[in-house]
């Protein structure tokens, strides 16, 4: 049996830009699942710029081509 190849991407996508974008597409032409986990954290750069995650998460695709 095949084993199943997942990756994780994480980061705090403050703010998702095509980079980003590109890792998560290049992630899923080499394995078979990806997880994205946004993560955030006090003074992390979205807050400081006020983008914090609970703005941004909403705007995030469910599904990146």
């Amino acid at each position: 049996m095949k084993k199943e190849r997942i990756a994780l991407v994480f980061g705090t996508f403050a703010p998702l830009h095509q980079g980003h974008i590109d890792l998560i597409q290049r992630a899923k032409r080499q394995c078979d699942r990806v997880r994205v986990i946004v993560s955030g954290y006090e003074g992390d750069r979205g807050r400081r710029s006020g983008i914090d995650l609970t703005k941004t998460l909403p705007l995030y695709p469910r599904s990146l081509l």
